[in-house]
């Protein structure tokens, strides 16, 4: 690779890095933005391409802050190597990574990884991941003296940022009126909306932690003479819409009709991703208060109902409990089954 042996100046390298990741990884993005604003008249076309500015010009900034002498290149590769990841589950799936999303990826199990891996995702990062990694890593970057560099680095952010407010404060009124328009429009700008999310978990996970509250120490359980067994099954997300036991046109649930079951129609979902929908499902005052820092530190419902004298256990037979079960009594059928290829006996253990 001599051709890459030509040296470039940190700044050139820095734009170039900037440009590239706005113009390879942000396809799903423009192809939002375009379709709110259109190329109609010259404001629109005028907007679009401040917004695609505003964005080089953001990455710029962080990789001239960040990226000094011996951490330029790993920097713009990290970056490379994440927008490639962010970018295919953002094109194949709309799927975009925010606070709950990183939490779920940091808990989630080997198996549900490799359930997320295909093909056509290695193919995907080998040619818009590791292949332009490999060409930064060989290409010579030119700096000059530390003064001289300090001076441009600093020009270049006060340039940049001067650009990004200048762009927000002029467009303001058309800003608001997308983001109201289509409010996930931001998720879709990669990886500027993931580097913005894991800072704010980071923020908050540095905070202190709160004092537990306990609550439903009054609870009672009412005396019918009569014991009864109850058993919730947790499972994966579904679509309720599409099933035929809610009105669903096209039979779907032939199985569960034969059964007899009913289905509760007036519910909702806390959400798709488990580190975030399990602890809601069981946390006592409403999916609209619901944080996870609130269910992390007070009762949830399965310690109220130990506390009233219910035996209470968690049967676990996928990942984890999320948090919820670490007050009760846990059974892992996973670990003493033999691990989940052997689900023939997970039916005889429950």
């Amino acid at each position: 690779m001599s051709f890459l042996r030509k040296k470039i100046k940190f700044y050139y390298f820095i734009l170039l890095t900037s440009l590239f990741i706005t113009f390879v990884y942000n396809l799903k993005f423009l192809k939002i933005l375009y379709g709110n604003i259109g190329f109609s008249t010259f404001p629109s076309i005028y907007f679009f391409f401040a917004i695609i500015i505003a964005i080089i010009s953001t990455i710029s900034i962080l990789l001239l802050i960040f990226g000094q002498k011996y951490v330029l290149k790993p920097l713009a590769i990290f970056l490379i190597i994440l927008s490639s990841i962010l970018s295919f589950y953002n094109h194949q799936y709309g799927v975009t990574v925010d606070e709950q999303m990183i939490i779920n990826t940091l808990q989630t199990d080997v198996k549900e990884a490799m359930d997320l891996m295909s093909v056509g995702f290695f193919i995907h990062i080998f040619f818009l991941g590791i292949i332009p990694s490999v060409i930064i890593y060989f290409v010579e970057i030119e700096y000059g003296s530390f003064k001289k560099d300090l001076l441009i680095r600093l020009s270049s952010v006060v340039t940049a940022f001067l650009i990004v407010a200048v762009i927000t404060f002029a467009n303001f009124k058309q800003v608001s009126f997308i983001t109201r328009q289509n409010n996930t429009l931001n998720q879709h700008i990669t990886p500027l909306y993931t580097l913005t999310s894991t800072y704010r978990l980071a923020k908050l996970s540095l905070e202190g932690e709160s004092k537990f509250i306990k609550l439903g120490e009054d609870a009672k359980i009412l005396k019918t003479g009569k014991k009864t067994i109850g058993i919730m099954v947790v499972g994966e997300t579904a679509r309720a819409d599409r099933f035929s036991l809610n009105g669903y046109q096209k039979e779907t649930n032939s199985y569960l009709k034969n059964k007899g079951v009913f289905s509760f129609k007036n519910t909702i979902s806390c959400g798709t991703a488990t580190a975030y929908s399990v602890p809601c499902m069981f946390f006592l005052n409403g999916e609209k208060n619901y944080t996870q820092k609130k269910a992390k530190n007070q009762s949830n419902v399965l310690d109220v109902l130990s506390l009233a004298g219910v035996k209470t256990v968690w049967v676990n037979n996928n990942s984890s409990c999320k948090n919820v079960c670490t007050r009760i009594e846990t059974l892992n059928i996973i670990t003493s089954s033999g691990g989940e290829d052997k689900n023939t006996i997970l039916d005889e253990k429950l």
